[in-house]
């Protein structure tokens, strides 16, 4: 498959346990992918509501107002929200968006695919891996068994499409 049609989003949980931002947890998105054969990322943003700008003026000692860019949200949820809208842009061939690290080929899940039976059989691989800890848990010989059905479904869509 042409690498440019796949990219992925891997969302990132800060909490500092020390210095200046002492307690503060958070989470960050960044979506990666190829564009013209180049490795490139972006940023997942959203703009701050008018408490956010409040709480983030008092904290940094800076003053942000509602509507300002912001790159670090309080939930995964947010993340996933705004990723979909963020990819097509920035990625505009991209037909594929998987969440997880874009160097990790196991099994994933699928937020964004051009058939929705492929993310679906795709998802459902996904959390038989998640459910026996990946290749973390104690079950090797099954991770290899899921893995195998994880490339011949990706093999299926190179051929079909």
């Amino acid at each position: 498959m042409n690498k440019n049609l796949i990219t992925h989003l891997q969302i990132t949980h800060y909490m500092d346990g020390l210095g200046a931002s002492y307690g503060a947890e958070h989470y960050y998105g960044e979506i990666k992918g190829y564009l013209d054969d180049k490795i490139e990322s972006v940023f997942v943003e959203g703009k701050m509501t008018k408490r956010e700008a409040a709480e983030l003026s008092k904290k940094d000692e800076w003053e942000y107002e509602k509507g300002d860019t912001k790159s670090r949200f309080k939930t995964k949820e947010e993340i996933l929200e705004l990723a979909p809208g963020i990819w097509k842009k920035h990625f505009p061939d991209a037909i594929i968006l998987i969440r997880g690290h874009f160097a990790v080929v196991d099994p994933r899940e699928i937020l964004v695919a051009p058939d929705e039976d492929f993310k679906t059989k795709c998802n459902i691989i996904w959390k038989k891996s998640a459910d026996i800890g990946g290749w973390d848990g104690t079950q090797e010989d099954l991770m290899r068994e899921i893995c195998k059905e994880w490339d011949a479904l990706w093999e299926e869509l190179e051929t079909d499409g």
